[in-house]
């Protein structure tokens, strides 16, 4: 995947090593971005599964991305 036109100014992959609903879609996404040079973050948590114990630190550092990078393009 490599962003050619109206790249999104921040990419977010995020997973839980324990995750039994996604399972490594999320580490197949971040190899794929890496291997393609595509800039993103990438957050992965090893203690928790699909629900609000690892969505709540990926939705808290996500948050705190977009609005550092908003500052800084602007």
């Amino acid at each position: 995947m490599v962003f050619e036109e109206n790249a999104p100014y921040f990419l977010l992959i995020s997973a839980a090593k324990n995750d039994g609903v996604v399972g490594n879609v999320p580490q197949t996404y971040h190899n794929v971005l890496t291997k393609n040079g595509t800039e993103h973050l990438w957050h992965s948590i090893s203690t928790t599964g699909h629900d609000h114990s690892s969505v709540t630190p990926h939705l808290y550092n996500f948050l705190r991305m977009i609005f550092q990078e908003e500052a800084v393009t602007e």
